[in-house]
């Protein structure tokens, strides 16, 4: 009885480990497959990680949804010409099957002055001063422009609070057109949001902007 008894415990201990395996083989593997469809919806992104979560997959995979997928990715390009350090996104209700589609999208990411300052050039400096932006340039006529980034309609625009040329303020409707075509620059330079996203907020933070984004009914085979 006792050999009985161990030989069941022995069974029951292999059966779970190969429960536990298969299920995370079975969440490595759609992790990697919603890692696939990202970067193909976002070309040239630098990395893409995926983690599933909302308990066991195979439950999920059953029911042919996952409940809640964590993405995290590192430079993800712009269509107007920036870059996003990184981005974390929460996606829930993913469908496992093709077309792959997530009824909601959250993402949060950072937007470095780094990025910003290479499509300004090298003429210009841009600083985070408390919850704007302060574009500068030294040359034979020193401009400093203060820009505060806002969202309208889903969009950024960039409102010109102060501008000085050499030290003396400038009346907004007088903006010298350097200024203007900079701000245009960056604007443009933002484009559209991958994975059908649009922007919701917008906050400069030391080493930047940081940017909120959400999208319902996403296809995330498609950029």
């Amino acid at each position: 009885m006792k050999k009985l008894l161990i030989g069941v415990l022995v069974a029951a201990v292999v059966l779970l480990g190969l429960a536990f395996a298969g299920e995370k083989l079975a969440a490595a593997t759609v992790a990697n497959r919603v890692s696939d469809a990202v970067t193909r919806a976002v070309p040239g992104v630098g990395s893409v990680s995926t983690t599933v979560e909302g308990g066991l997959v195979a439950p999920q995979l059953a029911r042919g949804s996952l409940s809640q997928v964590h993405v995290t990715m590192t430079g993800v390009p712009l269509d107007g010409g920036l870059a996003l350090d990184d981005a974390n996104v929460d996606l829930v209700d993913v469908t496992t099957s093709s077309p792959r589609t997530a009824k909601t999208i959250t993402a949060q990411a950072m937007l470095s002055t780094t990025q910003i300052q290479k499509l300004l050039g090298d003429a210009w400096k841009v600083t985070p001063q408390g919850d704007a932006l302060q574009i500068s340039t030294s040359g034979a006529l020193p401009i400093t422009g203060t820009v505060q980034p806002v969202v309208q309609s889903g969009q950024l625009t960039l409102n010109l609070t102060d501008v000085t040329v050499l030290g003396i303020h400038v009346d907004p409707a007088n903006i010298p057109a350097v200024i203007k075509d900079r701000l245009n620059g960056l604007t443009a330079g933002f484009g559209k949001l991958p994975l059908g996203l649009h922007l919701s907020g917008v906050t400069v933070v030391p080493s930047g902007v940081n940017i909120t984004a959400a999208g319902s009914n996403v296809n995330l085979e498609q950029g």
